[in-house]
């Protein structure tokens, strides 16, 4: 009777080794695709007017990423612009605004918005940032993780016009 078990567990787990690892791949390959919004739906659309030339125009700012980033100053506050170039797929991926040191989140950094999808999107940057330096933070709210950071001048690098090296 014990030999009689053991030669069919024996089969079991030899049909399981084999077919484990094919049902897995299989499930991912079945898996859905993240659901994504091109644009945010008019209703939660902010739109910051902005005027003249950017005083910042760089889309190799963020090395790792196909962002270009856009600043604008010259309406008394700074305006910063976001374009994508490709869609993340990170949950709620928030943008932040921080004076302090490359890290985490701090609990003074300020919230920006949220970037999600390929659309353009505008934010107000805080009053300070006109005379500090400060680093952009896109956090994914969903996998409470800093997705990524880079430092964003002060108006006062660009107080005589765009730098050379922004295209």
């Amino acid at each position: 009777m014990i030999r009689g078990l053991r030669d069919k567990h024996r089969i079991i787990f030899v049909v399981l080794a084999l077919l484990a690892p094919a049902l897995f791949v299989w499930g991912l390959s079945a898996r859905r695709k993240i659901p994504t919004m091109k644009h945010h739906p008019p209703a939660l659309a902010i739109d910051i007017p902005v005027q003249g030339k950017p005083v910042l125009n760089n889309n190799k700012l963020w090395p790792d990423h196909a962002v270009t980033i856009r600043l604008y100053g010259n309406t008394g506050r700074m305006v910063l612009e976001l374009e994508p170039d490709k869609d993340y797929g990170k949950p709620d991926l928030l943008v932040y605004w921080s004076e302090g040191d490359f890290g985490s989140l701090h609990e003074d950094d300020t919230l920006l918005g949220s970037l999600s999808g390929r659309a353009t999107r505008r934010f107000m940057l805080p009053a300070k940032a006109a005379q500090v330096s400060g680093r952009l933070i896109l956090y994914s709210l969903g996998h409470a993780e800093t997705y990524d950071q880079v430092l964003l001048p002060s108006m006062e690098a660009y107080r005589d016009g765009p730098l050379e090296e922004d295209e």
